[in-house]
């Protein structure tokens, strides 16, 4: 996969005619969100939202504003994704909690109408703060000491000379990229993150990650 959530990964072609796309994620990965607006006591699909409004959009946003409980694998959770990544024509996916030395072994290929069979879904609603920029020459130092706190093994440097860039270079994925309410780690590839200033406008969201079930059901076949 790469960090740009919104492009697809991989694209299948056949004799330079596209067929589909196939989703790769390294899990576990967040696979979507829906920006929502406050408005009084209920919740509203967002404009803000980078994603369209699709019919399982607002099955997610009645089930909130009904105060259900947000369980793992709602099939409701399941249809939502499902939906999104049909309008990416990502049709495929291809799944592994691994990130090197990869093989047949360690990396599942599943059709996205089957992804209940590979993976666990959650959907957690929380207001967070939206968008980002290049973190401040005057918060450089705290942002070493943040990160140098929170990731002892890895290996921070800045780039540029005018508008400096602090990057942090670790040997694992980041669980938690968040080092406070200001500044989190945005991953670049290859365990490679840079430093971020996060916004003072904060917006509602319900955000939708997944993880690999330990048995996998591989009991449909792919053709």
């Amino acid at each position: 996969g790469s960090s740009n959530a919104y492009a697809n990964d991989i694209l299948v072609f056949k004799e330079d005619r596209y067929y589909f796309s196939l989703e790769a994620k390294y899990l576990p990965a967040q696979c979507g969100q829906i920006t929502l607006k406050q408005k009084s006591a209920h919740f509203v699909f967002s404009k803000r939202s980078r994603q369209k409004n699709m019919p399982q959009t607002q099955v997610i946003i009645d089930l909130i504003n009904n105060h259900e409980l947000l369980q793992r694998n709602d099939v409701r959770f399941f249809e939502w994704i499902k939906a999104y990544y049909y309008q990416k024509n990502a049709t495929w996916f291809g799944l592994s909690n691994a990130y090197e030395n990869l093989d047949q072994k360690s990396i599942y290929v599943c059709r996205t109408k089957d992804l209940s069979r590979y993976v666990n879904v959650d959907a957690t609603l929380r207001k967070k703060k939206s968008g980002s920029s290049r973190i401040p020459y005057r918060l450089i130092d705290k942002a070493m000491h943040l990160v140098q706190t929170k990731l002892p093994d890895a290996l921070c440097h800045t780039e540029g000379l005018l508008f400096k860039k602090l990057y942090v270079q670790c040997e694992a994925k980041v669980k938690d990229p968040y080092l406070n309410e200001d500044l989190y780690l945005s991953h670049k590839g290859n365990f490679r993150y840079e430093v971020r200033k996060l916004s003072a406008t904060k917006t509602w969201s319900v955000t939708f990650s997944m993880e690999l079930k330990d048995n996998p059901d591989q009991s449909t076949p792919l053709i």
